[in-house]
Order: structure tokens, then sequence, then C-alpha cells
């Protein structure tokens, strides 16, 4: 697992531990004992139902702070860096169901590093119907992006990514009959072309 997985885990255990422990007040009264003046007793009062509203608040407010993308943060470099790469096939949003290509494909040989177009969340890591082993990666200001007929990948949904990140090798998984990438952005759940996002 990567640092800054295991550092924002870690920091939603420590608030998880917060809520838990920040629900009871520990008070401390000196009884009144005429033997020994320093006996004391412990009382745990529960916190009005106020208190655990402001925590859970202060929680959301910095799991929000963690979890959001910077509105600049749009897939803005290939996915693939390998010479000789090429797009073999264009995006088609309409059509047939059979004609349409709501992505592009760039060939490149098996095992090629496949990484993460900008930063994110993973939201889905597997097999899907006809697109073999893919990642889909939710970045959090209405972009996600798919890479698919992946060979392996090396991410689990949950995973925070950085834009570079590596998440798996090329391969043919899936509906493929050769060695390539096939790559997806998505904007408000629509997909878009990939070229238009793609540096020469």
């Amino acid at each position: 697992m990567k640092p800054r997985h295991v550092a924002v885990r870690a920091l939603f255990c420590l608030m998880l531990l917060t809520v838990l422990t920040s629900g009871c007040a520990t008070l401390t009264k000196h009884a009144a004992a005429p033997d020994d003046a320093s006996d004391t007793k412990t009382i745990t009062a529960v916190a009005p139902p106020e208190a655990y509203l402001a925590i859970v608040e202060d929680v959301g407010r910095v799991l929000a702070y963690v979890y959001t993308a910077p509105p600049s943060q749009i897939p803005a470099i290939w996915p693939v860096e390998a010479s000789g790469r090429y797009i073999s096939d264009c995006f088609k949003p309409s059509g047939r169901s059979r004609q349409q290509h709501k992505g592009v494909d760039i060939i490149v040989p098996r095992g090629t590093p496949v990484c993460a177009s900008a930063g994110g969340r993973v939201s889905f890591a597997g097999l899907g119907r006809g697109y073999g082993h893919m990642v889909k990666i939710d970045h959090l200001n209405g972009y996600e992006t798919w890479y698919a007929h992946l060979d392996f990948t090396l991410v689990t949904a949950g995973d925070i990514l950085s834009s570079g990140d590596q998440i798996g090798c090329a391969g043919h998984s899936g509906n493929a009959t050769t060695d390539h990438l096939h790559y997806e952005i998505h904007k408000n759940g629509q997909p878009v072309n990939p070229e238009a996002f793609l540096k020469q």
C-alpha cells in the first residue's frame, strides 16, 4: 500500500476513534468521607446529542477536504508512455450499439504500464463485462476515467491516486483480440472524446 493511502486511512481511523471516545466525558468529584478527604470517585456522563453532531460535522469537513479534487484536476496526460503508441480506433459515440465506441484504443505492447491520467479515487477495479480487467477513477469533479482490457490491475476500490500513478499494465483481456489500452473519459456521466484531452 502506498504511503499516502496509509496516511489517509490512518487519519480516518483516528477520527473514528475520536468519535467513539468523545461520546463520554469523565468528571471527578471529591467524596464527603470524613476519614479520607482525598478520596475521589469518578463519574462518567454521556455527552448530549449536540456534541455527537458537532463531532460528525468536523469529521465530514476533514473527509471532504481529503477526498475533494481541485476543479483543475482533469485528465490531461496520456495514460501510457510507449514509443510507437498510436490510436487505432477513435471515439464514436453515436450509431448502432455495435458501432459505438465510447473511448479510444491506444496500441501498446502487452505489459506497458498504465497510469492515472489525473488524481482521484479508484471507484472500481476488477472485471467488467466485455472490458476485461479494468479500472475506473473518479476525479471528484465530474470527470471519471476508464482503463480497460488490462493484463492485470495494481489498485483496489477506494485507493487515492495522484496523476501518473501506475494502476496496471496493458493487455488484451475481455473482448479484445490484440494488445492495447481502451481508454474512456466521462464527464458528468456522459462519455466525451479523450483525444481532446491527450497532449500530443
